[in-house]
């Protein structure tokens, strides 16, 4: 094989690992939400409107900080970029 499939081969494979990753971070994504979603409308005819304001507030807190590393570079551009995930 030569150096060129080689590397063609190589650069293939890192665009599917990555296009992977994205998939997969995108289903959590949604189930998170889901599993948020129904948590709330089970408990939201037991609680006071006071409370599914405050757990709605908390829950954008996390939605916002999702997908950022320690230095608030987010994973996702990164990997669209193609940059490793340090």
């Amino acid at each position: 094989m030569t150096h060129r499939m080689q590397w063609l081969r190589d650069q293939v494979r890192a665009h599917v690992a990555r296009q992977a990753v994205l998939r997969i971070a995108t289903l959590w994504s949604e189930l998170t939400f889901r599993r948020r979603f129904a948590e709330r409308q089970q408990h939201a005819a037991n609680d006071e409107p006071e409370d599914h304001i405050q757990r709605d507030v908390e829950d954008m807190d996390q939605d916002d900080n999702a997908g950022y590393d320690e230095n608030g570079q987010g994973w996702r551009r990164r990997l669209e970029e193609g940059e490793e995930h340090k």
